[in-house]
């Protein structure tokens, strides 16, 4: 693990040095990523708490996790490929392929689909969904929680509606395993920082476009 860790972070300078910089600010060419069907621009990329994006072309985009890596809970690897249906409308399959360290570990795989409607420069909805067989905590009966069996996978469907203001920011809400979900990305040259809520529950997130 810590081999794989400094071998990722390698190729992360490297991209960061050499690749060519975009604004982090969110526009009509520069969508979210997150819960859409959008892709990076070729040779950008994105790193957050959970992820790091990166922009083979500019309809194809792999990610791979960030923080599982480096607290040794898996390794993994996510493909997405951007197909313009129409001017306004996109499809976005992906699939992925890993291994977890925890519950015994074992192989994991990851696939879904996301049709996305760009209505004009601001407005855009989300369709989508994911099928995992990755370990996840459940809870007991008596209120423990504990990692479940990764023998039967399981679906994480979503809707998300996105609203790109003037100033480069953007308003999100959506249901995500039908969990409502809503937040706003504050965004300035090169990082984006979001506050949300999970049903009642606040987060916050920060990413890094370069």
């Amino acid at each position: 693990m810590k081999k794989i860790s400094l071998y990722f972070l390698a190729v992360l300078s490297y991209l960061v040095l050499f690749t060519n910089p975009v604004l982090a600010k969110f526009s009509e060419k520069e969508r979210s990523i997150n819960a859409t069907a959008e892709t990076l621009p070729e040779n950008s990329g994105e790193i957050g708490f959970a992820s790091f994006s990166f922009g083979v072309t500019d309809n194809t985009m792999i990610t791979v996790p960030t923080l599982p890596l480096f607290i040794g809970g898996s390794v993994s690897v996510n493909v997405r490929h951007k197909f313009s249906l129409t001017d306004k409308v996109i499809l976005s399959p992906n699939a992925g392929a890993g291994y977890y360290f925890s519950n015994g570990g074992g192989f994991l795989y990851n696939a879904g689909l996301a049709l996305g409607i760009n209505f004009d420069s601001k407005h855009a909805l989300t369709f989508g969904g994911n099928l995992t067989n990755a370990p996840r905590l459940e809870k007991d009966a008596a209120g423990e929680y504990y990692v479940a069996s990764s023998d039967t996978p399981y679906g994480a469907p979503f809707v998300n509606y996105d609203f790109y203001r003037d100033n480069g920011d953007l308003v999100w809400v959506g249901l995500y395993s039908l969990v409502p979900v809503a937040g706003y990305t504050w965004a300035w040259e090169n990082f984006h920082f979001g506050a949300g809520l999970a049903t009642i529950l606040p987060f916050v997130y920060l990413y890094w476009r370069f």
